[in-house]
């Protein structure tokens, strides 16, 4: 099956994990997504793969980017894609939304960074409805790119 890649709209807003990341996810998530979907990225950052997830509910759906997607980070003040608000996640590390609130949740590149990571999956299946889907990323550090990396230069390919 060919790979179809989603180009968003010209902006400001930069990606942090890396494009095929990005592309991979956005084609699960999307896979499973309805006009009726809620759909949460926690760890937004700038807001690229937000803005990937709105601009598909814009063309695909012909509904506002901010009526399906919901956005959370420690830094919402970093947060650049204007379509959606960014909320603050909990000083506690606790996600700011209602039990059962959400049929999708995406994490991208971001539990490698929380420091309690049960906490954090505990709070996704939190806010996940009953039967609904959660996609993590996290980069692998152990293929044999970055262990070769590792060995030459001292650091490891992330992605």
């Amino acid at each position: 099956m060919p790979v179809t890649r989603h180009e968003p709209p010209a902006s400001d807003v930069r990606q942090i994990s890396h494009q095929s990341t990005n592309q991979k996810v956005f084609t699960l998530a999307t896979a499973r997504m309805t006009a009726s979907s809620r759909v949460l990225d926690v760890g937004a950052g700038e807001g690229y793969f937000a803005m990937l997830l709105g601009e598909h509910c814009r063309s695909e759906y012909g509904v506002s980017p901010h009526s399906m997607v919901t956005t959370c980070d420690v830094t919402p003040s970093n947060f650049r894609y204007r379509e959606i608000a960014c909320d603050a996640l909990g000083d506690d590390g606790r996600l700011p939304y209602a039990d059962d609130s959400f049929d999708l949740v995406c994490s991208l590149e971001v539990v490698e960074h929380v420091q309690n990571q049960f906490l954090y999956c505990r709070e996704i299946l939190r806010v996940l409805k009953p039967g609904g889907t959660a996609i993590l990323s996290t980069p692998n550090i152990l293929n044999m790119n970055s262990r070769y990396r590792m060995l030459h230069s001292g650091f490891a390919t992330l992605f």
